[in-house]
């Protein structure tokens, strides 16, 4: 079953209780009460996110790196997560674990075009400067960022600086 994930955040973080229960998530209220394990968009993801859940509960320690491929409802797509589970207050003796998920941009279809784009937009660069910049009209440049967003699944430029973030295009 697909699940509501803001694509213009490339992190995301669920409270989950010990049978795999979302306590919190910020980001979509709604999916309170449902198994996370759910989000597995594949038996090996499933495998992988009930084995670190599994460690942390068992040892109290954090488990890191843990790679998964979930739904994401409002992408309409599947996506590719390295998961962190923390023990949440564990001098409380709570049962509950906090998930972060960061979603992985690898793989992404962009053409050499659009990467040269994606980079300038980065750098914090105008519409009208980017066409410039690369010999376009800025119509085109408003299209190539249009056909960006849908290819990475964000629906803002401030979620387009995230994905080059995320590629290490951004220039701090």
């Amino acid at each position: 079953m697909p699940h509501n994930f803001n694509a213009d955040h490339a992190r995301f973080a669920l409270l989950v209780g010990r049978k795999g229960e979302i306590l919190l998530n910020q980001h979509n209220p709604e999916s309170v009460g449902q198994n996370f394990l759910d989000w597995a968009a594949d038996e090996e993801s499933k495998k992988n996110l009930e084995e670190g859940f599994a460690k942390c509960f068992a040892f109290g320690e954090e488990v890191q790196g843990v790679i998964a491929k979930i739904n994401a409802k409002k992408l309409q797509e599947i996506i590719t997560v390295r998961v962190k589970f923390k023990p949440w207050m564990p001098w409380r003796h709570e049962d509950e674990v906090l998930i972060e998920a960061i979603r992985l941009f690898t793989g992404v279809p962009l053409s050499q075009r659009e990467e040269e784009l994606l980079d300038l937009i980065a750098d914090g660069i105008s519409a009208k400067t980017c066409a410039a910049a690369l010999g376009l009209d800025v119509s085109t440049i408003g299209t190539m960022k249009g056909n960006m967003r849908r290819k990475l699944g964000v629906e803002t430029d401030v979620g387009l600086v995230t994905v080059a973030a995320a590629l290490g295009l951004r220039h701090d």
